[in-house]
């Protein structure tokens, strides 16, 4: 992972100067959960107050998470911005990700009297913050925070197992992205004490017959066009397969991950799901970097890596969006 001494000093110049941080995250998922709790407490450890604040409900298993009950949810455009003295976003590549777009049809802003750190590994960042610290070439958030706090704070077996679950997450138990530096920086939170079990019992076996009869639902509507494939997720399943809201979200990020890269002859797919409020959200998945997903979710308004991306689509049906996608394809 490239050096980050630059973007590091100029962090540690605005941390000398600030008392209270604000946290904030992109959609919640095991990367920005483990990442951001495990920022509060090297951030306390620094001698400094941090809040967590998440504009999203944590659904499903992440709102169980070890520490997740520090999370405050809340929208963050409507909070006191004057009792903080500087911001850390994490594993957000556009401002609209911190936010509900439908709530902010103009945009989201912070106000300009605030400094932002932006901290991620998408290639799709926009570069939205004060100081940026963003490594394209990182598989997980957490590990481009601790390179950024290298030697400014100590690694408990808590926050080791923190950033193992952001590691396990957002690399699928190391199946994508995997480079040396990411075994090495896993190596050191196991040395640290990580509860690598719990982190694997937490990701792969919590699941419910009911859920999994569902992604059965999911794979039986699967189909395919010349080197992709794509299924889709209905709003009225939740009542109609007996399923609560968390099951139905877990289902489809779960087919996403788990299936639309995975078949010998398809080279990438996408699950179109149905969400309330008028809300489409679109999760694409590739085998190869040579394919169009992240050109895709970006014109949706989405963004993420190069075989990892989504998007949220608002007042669109998901016909519209299915038939969009398709005739971007043509």
């Amino acid at each position: 992972m490239r050096d980050l001494s630059a973007e590091t000093i100029k962090v540690q110049e605005l941390l000398a100067k600030s008392k209270r941080i604000l946290i904030t995250m992109s959609s919640p998922d095991g990367d920005s959960i483990g990442s951001s709790l495990a920022l509060k407490l090297i951030l306390e450890q620094n001698d400094k107050n941090a809040d967590i604040v998440c504009s999203f409900d944590l659904g499903g298993r992440f709102n169980q998470y070890s520490g997740s009950d520090s999370i405050i949810v809340a929208d963050i455009g409507r909070i006191d911005y004057t009792i903080y003295d500087a911001v850390f976003t994490l594993d957000a590549g556009h401002l609209s990700r911190l936010v509900r777009p439908e709530l902010y049809p103009n945009g989201f802003n912070f106000p300009k009297s605030i400094e932002v750190v932006n901290i991620d590994h998408h290639a799709s960042n926009d570069n939205f913050g004060t100081i940026n610290v963003n490594v394209m070439d990182a598989p997980c958030t957490a590990q481009v925070m601790n390179t950024l706090f290298q030697g400014k704070y100590e690694m408990d077996s808590y926050m080791a197992t923190l950033m193992y679950f952001s590691i396990v997450y957002d690399t699928g138990n190391f199946r994508f992205n995997v480079t040396q530096d990411l075994f090495d920086f896993a190596s050191t939170c196991a040395k640290n004490g990580a509860n690598t079990e719990e982190v694997i019992n937490d990701y792969y076996n919590n699941r419910s017959i009911l859920q999994t009869k569902y992604e059965a639902v999911l794979l039986s509507r699967l189909e395919q066009n010349g080197n992709y494939i794509f299924t889709k997720a209905y709003h009225a399943d939740i009542e109609k397969y007996g399923m609560d809201v968390g099951m139905y979200l877990s289902a489809t990020a779960t087919i996403a991950r788990d299936y639309m890269s995975s078949f010998k002859d398809a080279d990438f797919g996408w699950v179109v799901s149905e969400r309330k409020n008028d809300v489409v959200k679109v999760e694409m998945r590739g085998k190869i970097e040579e394919t169009p997903i992240l050109e895709i979710t970006n014109s949706l308004g989405g963004g993420g890596h190069k075989k990892a991306c989504g998007a949220k689509v608002f007042n669109k049906t998901l016909e519209e969006v299915q038939d969009y996608i398709l005739k971007y394809l043509q």
